[in-house]
């Protein structure tokens, strides 16, 4: 994912430790909540890209809502 990597290269360093960061996270790195957060955002991620870059729906993608995406991506698992 280049876009992904683009973006994050030209945010500050605080900017993203604190938006990968939750709530209950420890000092100790035993909080697994924050490593499933990431991880569903990934995987999130992972689908918008295949969702909006695809062949099928590349010409129409930028006409999506936010919800239509989240139609789409549930619509994945099934």
């Amino acid at each position: 994912m280049p876009r992904l990597a683009q973006c994050l290269l030209k945010l500050p360093q605080e900017s993203i430790a604190t938006a990968l960061t939750s709530k209950s996270c420890s000092v100790d790195g035993n909080n697994y909540e924050k490593l499933e957060w990431l991880g569903d955002a990934v995987v999130k991620l992972a689908q918008t890209d295949s969702l909006l870059y695809s062949a099928e729906f590349s010409d129409w993608a930028k006409f999506l809502s936010e919800g239509d995406l989240s139609i789409l991506r549930a619509g994945m698992y099934s």
